[in-house]
């Protein structure tokens, strides 16, 4: 069985990020994507919510996944005078 951690992204994993974002989102090349990964890595990202992402890693420093979680200012079925918890992908 191998190991793996989880941890918030940094900017050294863009590349990677990039192409697992491709695999979920393909409508996107890989290269807009990176282009998204880093700003929201560097904190440039433009949004008035806060978003986070989390990868696994194998103990190869491969990325074998990724969590994107931000708030939104609303989602369906819920109260739209507070934030709500949102995983984007």
């Amino acid at each position: 069985m191998s190991e793996f951690r989880v941890r918030l992204a940094q900017l050294p994993d863009g590349h990677q990020l990039a192409r697992l974002r491709a695999a979920l989102w393909p409508e996107s090349s890989v290269e807009e994507h990176a282009q998204e990964v880093t700003a929201i890595l560097a904190g440039t990202f433009s949004t008035t919510m806060p978003l986070v992402v989390f990868v696994s890693e194998a103990n190869d420093d491969v990325l074998t996944g990724f969590l994107e979680a931000g708030l939104r200012s609303c989602a369906d079925g819920c109260n739209r005078s507070r934030p709500v918890g949102y995983v984007e992908g």
